[in-house]
């Protein structure tokens, strides 16, 4: 219950503002292709040549994704899972978009099955209403902040294209990686296998850490934090000094490598001086020799196009494929002198460097947007 709102604001029902209308069953075997996109309640879920709704609007998430809000302002079909929006009162589209989005309409799911929303009760969440300039005037400010964010993930989805073309071209010697599947080789290159090539390939801690867990202590890297060149450290779990010390042969050294056993597969990072002498739960453990691999080098091989469709090839186990360490020690390996390697990651590392570069600032722009939309929406901050 918003008890005050600024002057010339009103405390509003949003049943008075909107109605929410269901969407009508259009099963996939009788969508006929089209121009006019299809809403469920996770977004567009295909096209047909019919549209069940002419104007701009939006449509928000019934049962499945509830609450979630997608606006469109072309004619549309929103299936039985939504809802779509018919306004009472005049509104501003976009500022009622970015309402709906703010009041986390997944907090009125009542479903104990599939979740479902209830359009009683979210008829009766007060909201705070601006005259219809100013609900202008936030939406135009919210708008900036994700047309920011859009030309942000489009140079990501830039760069990682790139990546692609650049992994493509320098983890096989210019040949391509047909040309490698082959057999050809580039000249000069080893050609080998992972565990031929390290002191080590094994599994970090396969028993049960639960027991374990401190708020401080030595930090368990598990499969989640393991991204495609990096590590997330934004989740990590800790374990006690004496839980660490009976696994103290597992402990992670820098310059080591591990990689994804279940999940993404495959999907590898170096351990830098961050995590040396910490622990993993269940990830494998590459040790290069040093006088043969840079453990840089076996992370981008691995996370190269190549290297995924590889792992893809050996990967074992049914509904949640998983990659063994016996698996990953006979996984092919080929690569040039140490000072070629060198040159391969810096030129890789560039392209990673810039892609972590707008993928921070996208974080900072949701953040900042969460914050402008808390104060905006409620009134805390006027734009006028």
């Amino acid at each position: 219950m918003l008890s005050e709102v600024p002057e010339g604001w009103a405390n509003s029902k949003l049943g008075d503002l909107v109605k929410l209308e269901y969407g009508k069953s259009l099963p996939a075997r009788d969508r006929v292709e089209g121009e006019y996109p299809v809403y469920g309640s996770a977004g567009i879920v295909g096209t047909h040549n019919d549209y069940l709704v002419s104007e701009p609007s939006i449509i928000v998430g019934r049962k499945g994704t509830v609450g979630a809000v997608y606006k469109t302002n072309k004619p549309f079909y929103a299936i039985d899972t939504t809802y779509y929006v018919v306004q009472k009162i005049s509104l501003d589209l976009n500022w009622l978009a970015y309402l709906l989005q703010h009041l986390k309409l997944v907090r009125l799911n009542e479903a104990t099955g599939v979740p479902g929303l209830n359009r009683d009760k979210t008829y009766k969440v007060t909201v705070a209403l601006p005259p219809l300039t100013e609900q202008k005037q936030i939406a135009e400010v919210l708008s900036s902040v994700d047309e920011s964010i859009q030309t942000t993930q489009r140079l990501i989805e830039q760069a990682e294209r790139v990546k692609q073309g650049l992994m493509e071209e320098l983890l096989t010697g210019g040949l391509g990686s047909e040309a490698i599947e082959r057999g050809k080789v580039p000249d000069g290159w080893v050609v080998t296998t992972v565990g031929e090539s390290c002191l080590k390939v094994t599994v970090g801690i396969a028993s049960s850490a639960t027991h374990a867990y401190t708020s401080d202590g030595v930090p368990l890297l598990r499969n989640q934090n393991i991204k495609y060149g990096f590590i997330d450290d934004s989740d990590l779990l800790y374990v006690t000094e004496e839980f660490d010390e009976k696994y103290k042969t597992k402990r992670l050294k820098t310059g080591d490598v591990i990689s994804m056993r279940t999940g993404y597969t495959g999907a590898s990072a170096i351990i830098d001086e961050r995590f040396h002498d910490c622990q993993t739960f269940t990830t494998l453990i590459s040790r290069p020799k040093p006088e043969l691999l840079k453990g840089k080098y076996l992370v981008h091989w691995l996370n190269s196009p190549l290297g995924r469709r590889l792992v893809k090839q050996r990967e074992v186990g049914g509904a949640q494929a998983n990659l063994n360490a016996g698996t990953l020690k006979q996984f092919p390996l080929i690569y040039p002198s140490l000072n070629a390697q060198s040159k391969i990651i810096d030129e890789i590392d560039s392209i990673y460097a810039l892609i972590l570069k707008n993928e921070t600032h996208v974080t900072q722009l949701r953040v900042l947007k969460k914050g402008l939309m808390d104060d905006l929406l409620t009134g805390k901050v006027r734009t006028v």
